[in-house]
């Protein structure tokens, strides 16, 4: 339950198909807005095959754009944050969210070239996760490799030029 006062100040965000609840309580909670427990049952959920926010095992289109939305869903509360402890957080879980899920269905999709650029993302968020730079490092390779051998290109100095235009932001 939410106080009425809240949504004088702060909106759901339409645009989004999913989630929208989810970063509006973030937006509450950033706004300085409390948060209280009911012990009682609110409200029933019910989850079913074609429910729309259910994403795992989904197919990777359906996954990839779940991760778009999360991307820009927590994209979208940069301008909420007030301390580097909220930024890092926030930077924390955008990277996660390119890393693992938007550049995993990228992958299964065999978007080599798009999945590198997500896993370069996360890097720039998380520098020092060493994770992230293994995933971008592999799905370089992985990208550099498909192009390759679709252009057939076997000098090294080609393969190196094909490499470059992925780590470029």
């Amino acid at each position: 339950m939410m106080r009425k006062k809240i949504f004088s100040s702060l909106r759901f965000d339409p645009s989004y198909r999913t989630a929208y609840d989810q970063f509006f309580a973030v937006r509450v909670v950033l706004a300085g807005f409390k948060f209280g427990y009911v012990e009682e049952i609110q409200q029933i959920y019910h989850i079913h095959d074609s429910h729309i926010s259910l994403v795992a095992g989904g197919d990777a289109e359906k996954r990839e754009r779940s991760a778009r939305t999360h991307i820009k869903g927590y994209g979208s509360l940069a301008p909420y944050v007030r301390t580097k402890r909220e930024l890092n957080a926030l930077n924390s879980r955008l990277a996660d969210e390119w890393a693992w899920m938007l550049s995993i269905s990228l992958r299964d999709q065999k978007r080599h070239g798009q999945e590198c650029k997500a896993l370069w993302r996360a890097v720039e968020l998380q520098p020092v996760n060493v994770l992230f730079w293994k995933s971008f490092l592999l799905s370089a390779v992985r990208a550099a490799g498909s192009y390759a051998s679709r252009l057939n290109v076997l000098n090294l100095v080609k393969f190196f030029k094909i490499l470059r235009q992925f780590v470029r932001p």
